[in-house]
């Protein structure tokens, strides 16, 4: 943080220094088609992966967490996730951008 405002103000010395207000930093994930991961591993049994919901994880989260919970359970999904299949990034289906 400092280094980005040291090289600011050394840039731009006429609009002064830099009071840094707030600062965030984290990891984003979000996968290429922008859409979650909810599925099984086809590779470990037993794994269940919810991932990629940066953007979305706040607002789908209670939704996200009941069919969470069916996968570990093998409870009732009541949902169709189909596509939010780990496989469609190697099963050769169409990768489907949302609109931007």
């Amino acid at each position: 943080m400092n280094r980005a405002c040291r090289g600011f103000e050394a840039r731009y010395p006429e609009l002064g220094p830099v009071k840094v207000k707030a600062a965030w930093a984290g990891m984003i994930d979000t996968m290429p088609d922008i859409v979650p991961v909810i599925d099984r591993s086809p590779d470990i049994e037993g794994l269940v992966i919810g991932t990629g919901m940066s953007g979305h994880g706040f607002g789908i989260g209670p939704g996200v967490g009941r069919c969470l919970a069916a996968l570990v359970t093998g409870g009732e999904l009541g949902h169709d996730l189909s596509r939010f299949r780990a496989s469609r990034f190697t099963d050769g289906s169409a990768i489907r951008l949302p609109p931007l």
